[in-house]
């Protein structure tokens, strides 16, 4: 069975599957960044992060998220979400925000790694996106997972600290710009502002 791609377009419901759908309605951009939005589900919010750390998930996560939504909205740089498959759908204020920007889809995946879907790569490829700024859930595992075949298929990768959300491991940073080589951001506003200066 192919690849599962949500596209919101006014012929589907919102978030109908297609399936080996052809890749015509992905348009070359002019820019060669992309956002790839990991795993910011429903299911993954509400199952696996404890009550206490939920405001920390609001700060830390969703809002630096939104913010660097709308960046991408309003340079045009295409975005994909990743949903883990049988997790739910991308959180509604996050996937609204997304679906502003003209070039999005939505990729289900079965794996932690991003690229275990070759829908993604392909994508990419029609999008001639040869930098990818990751953000979501986990740092340690799904985004750390998809950075590093990122990295190996030879993608600049970009994240930083409130765009990916850990679970307990202090040496995130290190991992990403060591084990990785990716461009590891303090805060998104730095990333931003790199980003811009190559547009």
């Amino acid at each position: 069975m192919g690849s599962q791609i949500y596209f919101k377009d006014k012929d589907f419901l919102p978030f109908k599957p297609v399936t080996n759908i052809s890749l015509e309605e992905c348009i070359r951009q002019e820019t060669d960044y992309a956002l790839i939005v990991i795993d910011i589900q429903q299911r993954f919010l509400k199952s696996s992060i404890k009550e206490t750390s939920r405001n920390a998930v609001e700060k830390n996560l969703i809002l630096p998220n939104i913010k660097i939504l709308k960046f991408c909205q309003e340079y045009n740089i295409p975005t994909i979400a990743l949903q883990m498959d049988r997790f739910g759908l991308t959180l509604g204020r996050v996937s609204s925000q997304i679906e502003k920007i003209p070039q999005h889809l939505y990729l289900v995946k079965k794996e932690m790694d991003g690229f275990s879907e070759r829908a993604l790569e392909e994508v990419l490829n029609k999008w001639g996106a040869s930098k990818l700024c990751l953000t979501g859930l986990y740092a340690e595992f799904c985004v750390y997972e998809t950075a590093r075949t990122a990295k190996r298929k030879g993608y600049k990768v970009l994240t930083a600290s409130d765009l990916i959300f850990a679970r307990g491991s202090s040496i995130i940073k290190e991992k990403y710009q060591y084990d990785i080589g990716a461009d590891y951001f303090d805060d998104y506003k730095e990333m931003i502002e790199q980003i811009r200066g190559e547009l």
